[in-house]
């Protein structure tokens, strides 16, 4: 189940990255101490959004 759900995000994440990767570093830049945790939440925040987005173009 979470090896599923990590492989699952990290696709997402790979679809995602060249939407808004700059977003993410300049997130992870500005905190400095960003841990991988508030990272993942970040990205589960924004694979969310943008899924709801892409759902409303349809």
């Amino acid at each position: 189940m979470v090896t599923t759900f990590i492989s699952l995000l990290g696709s997402l994440a790979q679809a995602n990255f060249v939407w808004n990767g700059d977003i993410v570093l300049n997130v992870a830049m500005a905190g400095g101490g960003v841990d991988r945790l508030g990272l993942l939440g970040l990205a589960i925040i924004i694979g969310v959004a943008q899924a709801i987005a892409s759902r409303k173009h349809y």
